[in-house]
């Protein structure tokens, strides 16, 4: 089917009561049946212009098709129709007469998995054969959750799936007392030993298991950069240079690229967690990022991005060649494939509100077999899988010496900074109102102020009064609903 005809099949119409992605997703889903696997569609730009709607719309119909594994993103070379699934022999009865079987298997443990992102899915089934081959383990078999499962359902889910193992998210309500069953002590030994990064934080490890951190990290164009004469990035940026780099590069750069990261997004990493107790003490950071807009004049709009954009926008114009920087959580770079072009991954500067992500696996309170599922987790934090976990998917591995290494090796830290940043990491707890308050107000509710901060329409006291007000408001919306509770 040529790229026309592919075009005429996408048919929308606009008198329906159905939304424009909606139908556009079922469009696409036929389309994508009648196919050849290998089958390149037409790109995104040109579907979004014949059908004139938004390519954010385009993308978010694509989407659905990506994350269940029918097409697949080769970067330039576009979008295509992914292998069609492996057809697997059925189970074969073993008390067929004249099958030899020695010993029945015990019913396999089955393993609730959200994560189902191509990259994600193609890991776990890696990991689960991998384990699955070694002789004297009861089997796992994955029960795949659907991304778009109601929360309320979850118990259900676990109950009529006969779940043994499971992914613990906070979408999904769930008491540890309650629904999870306490994990042997042999975890918690060894979890607790020098091997992992939990002996010098305070992780509850009574229900499950940490299996991987998710930081947010720093990606540089290393293509741009040694385009327009900026080096000793990663050495820089380690320094805590990155406002002194975003500056000199937003004078060189091509007229259609930025230097980089969301202004939002900066001020909260360069916030320390105390500074909500006393606004005046962000006034340093307020400063340079004052006198750093003055300096770079004209180029004011490619210092910082200051209008908020779809999240993967972002992401995609940095692999489009758009941006130098990217500021991002390593989990989101996982609906993309990599970039096709020379590139680098720095820790952010700020060391003191590094917060990283957990992923935490727990064993159901329903589980009928405790000790073999925990056989199972002590496989998953096992260095051979942190380390398959963090090649593969770039997660930082909770195995302290594999961290290290990472770290230094595709991070560019020295041992010591590497070491400096496994003792400072800070590891998820619950926030008090006041953090949680402190969070949402600069990503959030300070972006038009930040804006006129940096164009110099704003005075640095006039914005932490500002500050001020907006926290106390939320303060009290905040803990007004939590007491309505």
């Amino acid at each position: 089917m040529t790229t026309d005809e592919m075009l005429n099949a996408l048919k929308i119409d606009r008198t329906s009561p159905k939304s424009l992605k909606s139908q556009l997703e079922d469009l696409l889903g036929a389309l994508i049946e009648k196919l050849e696997e290998g089958t390149v569609l037409p790109p995104e730009r040109m579907i979004s212009e014949t059908l004139q709607v938004s390519r954010v719309t385009v993308r978010s119909a694509l989407n659905k098709y990506y994350i269940n594994g029918m097409i697949v993103r080769h970067g330039r070379l576009g979008t295509a129709v992914a292998p069609g699934k492996q057809n697997v022999p059925a189970q074969l009865n073993p008390l067929i007469l004249g099958m030899e079987h020695e010993i029945m298997q015990q019913p396999p443990l089955r393993f609730l998995v959200y994560e189902t992102l191509p990259i994600q899915k193609k890991f776990w089934k890696k990991t689960i054969s991998d384990y699955n081959s070694r002789p004297g383990t009861v089997p796992v078999e994955i029960v795949w959750l659907d991304n778009f499962s109601h929360r309320c359902d979850i118990k259900e889910t676990i109950l009529s799936e006969k779940i043994d193992i499971l992914m613990c998210s906070h979408m999904f309500d769930l008491d540890q007392e309650i629904n999870f069953a306490k994990l042997p002590s042999r975890i918690k030994n060894l979890e607790n030993s020098d091997s992992y990064i939990f002996k010098d934080h305070d992780i509850d490890l009574t229900y499950s298991v940490p299996f991987y951190l998710s930081s947010p990290v720093l990606l540089w164009n290393r293509e741009i950069a040694e385009g327009i004469g900026i080096s000793r990035i990663p050495e820089r940026v380690n320094n805590g240079e990155l406002l002194q780099l975003l500056a000199e590069s937003s004078g060189k750069l091509p007229e259609n690229c930025l230097s980089g990261v969301r202004i939002w997004d900066y001020l909260y990493m360069m916030a320390e967690p105390d500074m909500k107790n006393n606004l005046n003490q962000i006034h340093p950071i307020l400063e340079d990022l004052v006198q750093t807009g003055k300096s770079v004049k004209n180029n004011i709009d490619k210092l910082f991005i200051t209008n908020q954009k779809y999240t993967f926008d972002n992401i995609e114009s940095f692999l489009q060649k758009k941006r130098l920087f990217l500021l991002t959580n390593i989990s989101l770079l996982q609906f993309f494939d990599p970039p096709d072009f020379p590139h680098g991954f720095l820790t952010f500067p700020s060391r003191k509100n590094l917060s990283s992500e957990l992923l935490k696996i727990a064993i159901s309170k329903n589980c009928l077999n405790v000790h073999a599922a925990a056989d199972f987790l002590c496989y998953l934090i096992s260095p051979e899988v942190q380390k398959n976990c963090a090649d593969l998917r770039g997660n930082f591995p909770v195995h302290k010496e594999l961290l290290s290494e990472y770290l230094q090796n595709k991070y560019h830290q020295t041992k010591p900074m590497a070491s400096e940043f496994i003792q400072n990491l800070a590891l998820p707890k619950d926030e008090d109102a006041v953090s949680y308050c402190f969070r949402d107000l600069i990503v959030f509710y300070l972006r038009e102020e930040l804006k006129e901060l940096l164009h110099g329409n704003l005075k640095v006291d006039g914005f932490i009064e500002t500050m001020e007000s907006k926290l106390e408001s939320l303060k009290y919306r905040t803990l007004s609903k939590r007491n309505a509770i």
